[in-house]
């Protein structure tokens, strides 16, 4: 056998991560609060950074209060997080938790933008299992479900049902259900009718949205908005939330310090702090104006949620504000990374701006978004002693230009936490 030495030239393109270049990723993936403690860090760390005068309290550390731009905020998130304070679990599961619950809607689901927070990839599989287990076991029963089958069997499993074929047909069997198909049920499980109907009236005696319990005009103090729409005389503008974090420059007296007056060891060491200070403060700028213009972009694509709610929404992709801002889809995703956004009082993480899309007739498409609102729509509206079938939702979606399947609707409608129509059926409000 031969063996023959050659030597190739190969050409290949490889993206090097320079501390610049790094520092400015980071602190572009930072939502306020984080940005305010790498700036404290920063400040203490750098004797030439200093928070800047502007005899005003605004940007001190201590005196301001980020959760004077966010009041009336329902008190779920500060129930949720009191319970936690008295869990003994170690400070990283803490920190797991209460990010799980910034992605806790007022119903008490836990909202699929959670999948998009980066923060949570510094965390295993078995430890993201048992920051769920933990959120899922606060309080109310049924908290932190992922869907309205999930809900109604945390709560079932609370009551001590863990067995009872109420948690068997809410777990898998929800749409036999929402089909009447109760014979079937009674087969599969072998067991009387009448068992059956027990089964579902005990379903029905649950809450599909716990969280509204806790629903109340108070203030809440934990999310801290990082963008803040305001609309006058019906126009719309947009602001970053820089109240948060203290304004920090580099010393009068160390820009103005000449090198030439120092020895060499001092030199070296003024130089570089000099020059760290400068690319911090590069890329807070940086962060500002990619931050700016992404949510400008998201503004421009999404205009219409801001007068006409959900049902404005239209299907976005990160690749669609990445062309217009002129960058690649990697820095869409950083910039909105667990950054949330208060408008009219309600605060909206920036991925739920990033709907997927629903097809319609004529080659329209429509977000879910919009789905789920007019399902809702329709849900309120029904007749309660004759509520809508999914099939009967399907068809009257229809009648909108959506088209959208039955189990579609199904899967919509246990998002949102609404029962199906057998259990809708003189369920009692709210």
């Amino acid at each position: 056998m031969r063996l023959d030495m050659s030597l190739v030239l190969e050409q290949k393109q490889q993206l090097i991560l320079t501390p610049a270049l790094k520092l400015s990723l980071d602190i572009l993936q930072d939502n306020s609060m984080e940005l305010k403690e790498r700036i404290e860090a920063e400040v203490l760390e750098n004797p030439l950074l200093e928070v800047r005068e502007t005899g005003s309290p605004r940007r001190e550390f201590t005196s301001y209060s980020p959760w004077d731009l966010v009041e009336d905020r329902p008190s779920l998130t500060e129930h949720l997080l009191s319970q936690v304070s008295l869990l003994e679990v170690s400070d990283r599961e803490r920190g797991l938790v209460e990010r799980l619950i910034e992605y806790v809607n007022r119903k008490g689901y836990l909202v699929e933008e959670y999948l998009l927070d980066h923060y949570f990839s510094r965390f295993s599989e078995d430890e993201m299992e048992k920051g769920m287990w933990i959120l899922q076991h606060l309080r109310p029963a049924g908290i932190g479900a992922r869907n309205l089958s999930e809900c109604l069997v945390l709560q079932l499993r609370d009551q001590g049902h863990d067995t009872s074929v109420a948690v068997d047909i809410a777990m898998e069997n929800l749409d036999d259900v929402a089909a009447h198909r109760l014979d079937k049920l009674s087969k599969k499980f072998d067991v009387e009718l009448s068992v059956i109907e027990e089964a579902i009236v005990l379903i029905q005696s649950l809450d599909p949205k716990p969280g509204l319990a806790y629903h109340k005009v108070e203030r809440q103090n934990h999310l801290v908005a990082d963008i803040l729409v305001e609309k006058k005389d019906g126009k719309l503008t947009l602001s970053l939330n820089e109240r948060v974090y203290p304004d920090v420059q580099v010393s009068p007296y160390y820009s103005g310090l000449s090198l030439d007056e120092l020895d060499d060891k001092s030199k070296v060491y003024i130089s570089d702090k000099r020059k760290r200070a400068q690319l911090f403060l590069d890329a807070i700028a940086q962060r500002r104006k990619t931050i700016i213009a992404v949510m400008q972009s998201i503004l421009d694509f999404q205009r219409d949620f801001f007068y006409e709610g959900d049902r404005g929404m239209i299907p976005l992709n990160l690749l669609d504000v990445a062309e217009v801002v002129d960058c690649h889809e990697s820095t869409i995703s950083r910039a909105i990374n667990g950054k949330f956004l208060l408008f009219e009082n309600q605060l909206h993480p920036l991925s739920y701006f990033f709907p997927s899309a629903v097809g319609g007739e004529g080659g329209r498409s429509f977000s879910s978004l919009q789905v789920k609102s007019l399902i809702e729509e329709l849900v309120e509206k029904e007749d309660k002693q004759k509520p809508y079938s999914d099939e009967t939702l399907s068809k009257k979606l229809e009648e909108h230009g959506m088209i959208v399947a039955r189990r579609t609707v199904a899967k919509y409608r246990e998002e949102m936490g609404i029962l199906s129509s057998l259990l809708r059926k003189n369920f009692r409000d709210g």
